[in-house]
């Protein structure tokens, strides 16, 4: 019979008499009224239109199976059967937060296709050093292999399949990983597959997108194996249990796992097995991370290959996992083409919000709940909160029971623990005893219960994620609460946790939090609730622990102020001179910067510490923790920069430090430095006259007062972005002195300027970019020909390069190192600077008077993403003064560091 794909088709069927009336009115109720129309989801359906050709086809290579027997009726009933199981199974959406709803007055039967929104996949292709070396031409070039890189990735985002739309995932390759973040949507992705191609088997109407298929008239039978469950296979087999089929292989997995799940009579796990066998099934393996074990992972992973490769070729395979789960061995070979979840887009928010308001009837506005997040995600733009669709759906949960959105993490994971332990408390009498885990105690005392676990696991580490039964009873026989956990409770609970699930929940065998943010919500909230910040003193510099010390300041804030105001002073009034003092105050400052409404001076106070703390030159600090305080002091409001004078630093000479007149060994001597460039050579001596320069180079913030007070916007609108205390970059040559020329005619129109520098501009000194000598004389000094500004050895902590370890821009002058010939900070690393200089190949015939229009300028510095060779102090590559865009990290250097007649 053939299958109708619209109404008109149904009608020419039921003229002909190929289906029944009763048929021809499903299809009027499920079916678009022509070829052109979109597709709506069917789950209303009660009808099946069976693909008879598809049923031949597959009952052709099922009979040709070893062992199979059955009839093409009793095939065609058996698939039936499972796929109407399937059907069944993967059309409710099924997430704790959705049945909290329920049990609040929601509606208990959200449909998945009615919520769903497509995820972005998109391709990974990682970058392969060795081929971008390979495309290296000119190997003289010091940012060749960032020109490499850099078009590199502009091919892969240009690529017409970098971005893989939902409805093509399955002509992909046959066998994909899936990878994803914790809540990105990657179980509910398989979910929706399995629903979408059971009823494509059964003939009904797909949901919107409609998957395209390699062919159109086979789509492939989804087989969901869930792999958290395969720790509990193992341990059932190694407790001596009766396994059916004794091994512990993903191939007898699988089949135990069948027989366990699909009790769907005469469909049973051999059938399965036998259509896995015949191929043209979609084998969906989900959560390859849940394998705790590393060396499980990997070897799970190995016979999943082998699995797909040997015992079940013929078929379309999707593993997925989270990111931090599929590293090393665990990772798939080139066989399997990888996609990552992206995180949910504005647009992408907006829709799934708006999929949720068609279902309930919520009191706070649509807008005013899009609002609220864009509020929450703007406090970290580059790791949004809101981002995957579970902490959507929590949003939604907790805005249900609220009426309202908390504007602080600290009350939104309050609001979110709320709601999921009510809703468990909504029970019936059956489970009544389930639910209160063997006790009259309410939810909030569970929620005590929990915090307790929360933090005794913590303190346990990173391997104490997820525990083993036996470990949750040791720790709930030894918590201090009250009552005192008995036996029984503890019994109880571990029942409610396995059966019921929860805010506490079974995976694979282990105990763990619904996420681990939950974990340290309920850490902090225990060390805020028992004012005992001891409970943490061990643990401020363990980045384990940072996201505990940031919420026990903002649940504390909000629950009991005075509390707040000791910790806070507890985290700033420490002794300077250890770096764990000064991640104190970083620590301070950050969890400042998460609340919506902190007080002005708070702000002030902490960032007048954190200047203090990093300008002691006996702290020797890492360089990641220095560039993490800058970026904190910068959002803080850095009061090292006055906003009254276009933020150049306070004081009166405007930061500007003077380099006193005399002589200095300018260039290299490869007999000293054996990394000496040609281009350095030969190393002599050069008298510079005094000048002035600029202690930082010029920052972002000062970059876009320039473009305000001249009411101009710069060539490449990213200059004015990044972190207000940050070097400025993307400008050319030609910007970075235009910015100098309009210092020259502003500064001396403003009240503020100090009689020091008005004599200094009224006399002709002029503000200028510096000279390759005066910048190179000013990070070296005058007493030796030293390599780096403090001597010859390279120190990874007192400057932002490759080895850093920082991977981007710092904030200006957060490196402070002693030995340094004069108060000048950044004059390595960070990013590269201009100078006024025309570059010239070497020193054998060097004009310093040389100045040719439009010819390349010399640059110096080095920025964070080169290697030691490039931060030296004679390092003098050259650039395209028009050219402010070649490289990331590439930078204009400060116009005010140095200037030809004397001045900065």
């Amino acid at each position: 019979m053939q299958i109708p794909k619209t109404q008109a088709e149904a009608k020419k069927l039921l003229d002909s008499g190929e289906i029944t009336q009763a048929d021809y009115e499903w299809c009027l109720q499920n079916l678009p009224a022509s070829q052109d129309s979109s597709i709506n989801v069917g789950g209303n359906a009660e009808r099946n239109v069976l693909n008879t050709g598809r049923i031949e086809a597959l009952y052709q290579v099922f009979i040709n199976t070893e062992g199979a027997t059955l009839t093409k009726d009793a095939f065609s009933k058996m698939l039936q059967e499972y796929l109407e199981l399937v059907s069944r199974e993967y059309v409710d959406i099924g997430l704790l937060t959705v049945k909290s709803m329920a049990n609040t007055g929601g509606n208990p039967e959200e449909k998945l296709g009615e919520i769903f929104i497509p995820p972005t996949l998109q391709r990974f292709q990682p970058l392969d050093e060795r081929k971008l070396h390979a495309k290296i031409s000119d190997a003289d070039d010091p940012f060749a292999l960032d020109k490499a890189a850099i078009k590199e990735v502009d091919i892969q985002k240009h690529q017409r399949n970098q971005t893989v739309a939902l409805e093509e995932l399955l002509t992909q390759q046959d066998k994909l990983a899936i990878i994803g973040g914790a809540g990105s949507g990657k179980t509910t992705l398989l979910h929706w597959l399995a629903y979408t191609l059971a009823q494509a088997n059964l003939g009904r109407v797909l949901p919107t997108p409609e998957l395209q298929l390699d062919d159109l008239s086979a789509p492939p039978i989804p087989i969901v194996i869930p792999l958290r469950n395969y720790r509990v296979y193992v341990q059932a087999c190694d407790a001596g249990l009766r396994v059916p089929h004794g091994g512990k292989s993903i191939f007898d997995f699988i089949t135990w796992w069948l027989e366990r799940q699909n009790d769907i009579g005469s469909a049973s796990a051999t059938f399965l097995k036998r259509l896995l066998k015949g191929g043209g099934c979609l084998l969906l393996l989900d959560g390859l991370d849940e394998v705790v074990d590393r060396r499980s992972r990997a070897d799970v992973k190995k016979q999943v290959e082998r699995l797909t490769k040997v015992q079940y070729p013929n078929n379309k395979v999707i593993v997925t996992a989270r990111e931090a789960g599929y590293v090393g061995r665990a990772i798939f070979s080139d066989k399997f083409l990888r996609l990552d979840v992206r995180p949910l887009e504005t647009q992408q928010i907006e829709a799934l919000v708006a999929n949720w308001y068609n279902r309930l009837k919520l009191k706070l506005s649509q807008s005013a709940l899009l609002d609220g997040i864009a509020r929450i995600n703007a406090q970290h733009p580059q790791r949004p909160l809101i981002s995957s669709p579970l902490m959507v759906t929590m949003v939604i949960s907790v805005v249900w029971g609220k009426a309202t959105l908390p504007k602080d993490r600290a009350k939104l994971y309050e609001a979110c623990v709320e709601v999921i332990l009510q809703s468990l408390h909504d029970y019936d009498d059956a489970r009544a005893d389930v639910e209160a885990w063997g006790t009259d105690w309410d939810w909030e005392k569970q929620r005590e219960w929990l915090s307790a676990i929360a933090y005794t696991m913590h303190t346990g580490g990173e391997n104490s994620a997820s525990i083993s039964e036996d470990r949750l009873r040791e720790i709930c026989r030894s918590l201090d609460v009250e009552p005192k956990p008995t036996t029984e409770n503890i019994d109880a609970f571990i029942i409610a946790t396995k059966e019921r699930g929860g805010l506490f929940q079974e995976r694979g065998g282990l105990l763990m939090f619904l996420h681990l943010t939950f974990q340290e919500f309920l850490t902090a909230r225990k060390i805020a609730k028992d004012r005992d910040f001891n409970l943490i003193e061990a643990h401020v510099s363990d980045a384990w622990w940072r996201e505990v010390v940031l919420l026990t300041y903002g649940f504390s804030k909000a629950d009991h102020t005075p509390t707040a105001k000791r910790y806070l002073d507890w985290l700033i009034a420490t002794p300077t001179g250890e770096p764990r003092n000064l991640r104190k105050l970083e620590l301070a400052g950050t969890a400042l910067l998460e609340l919506e409404h902190t007080a002005a001076d708070a702000h002030s106070r902490v960032a007048d510490e954190l200047i203090y703390s990093f300008e002691n030159k006996t702290l020797k600090a890492p360089a990641t923790l220095r560039a993490q305080v800058g970026t904190v002091l910068s959002a803080l409001g850095d009061p090292r920069f006055n906003p009254n004078l276009a933020y150049l630093p306070t004081g009166p000479q405007l930061g500007l430090v003077e380099i006193p007149a005399g002589t200095f060994k300018m260039g290299s001597n490869k007999a000293d430095d054996a990394a000496a460039w040609d281009d350095e050579m030969p190393q002599h001596n050069r008298y510079v006259d005094t000048y002035y320069l600029a202690k930082y180079p010029v920052t972002v913030r000062q970059w876009q007062a320039y473009h305000a007070h001249c009411n101009s916007q710069p060539k490449r609108e990213r200059s004015l972005q990044g972190s207000n205390s940050a070097p400025v970059v993307y400008i050319d040559w030609h910007e970075a002195n235009a910015y100098c020329q309009w210092l020259n005619t502003w500064l001396p129109t403003q009240t503020d300027v100090s009689p020091w520098l008005r004599e200094k501009l009224s006399s002709g000194w002029q503000i200028t970019l510096p000279t390759e000598s005066q910048w190179e004389k000013a990070a070296r000094g005058m007493q030796d020909a030293r390599i780096f500004p403090w001597g010859n050895k390279i120190d990874k902590d007192r400057l932002n390069y490759g080895e850093s370890g920082i991977g981007g821009r710092s904030v200006v002058g957060v490196f402070i190192a002693t030995d340094l010939p004069w108060d000048v900070r950044d004059m390595v690393g960070n990013v590269w600077e201009w100078t006024q200089t025309s570059w010239q190949t070497s020193y054998e015939t060097y004009d310093p008077a040389l100045d040719k229009a439009d010819s390349n300028r010399v640059l110096r510095g080095g920025a964070f993403n080169y290697d030691h060779r490039f931060v030296r102090c004679a390092s003098r590559p050259n650039h395209p003064p028009d050219d402010g865009t070649a490289l990331s990290g590439f930078g204009s250097r400060s116009p005010q560091r140095g200037s030809a007649s004397g001045l900065c």
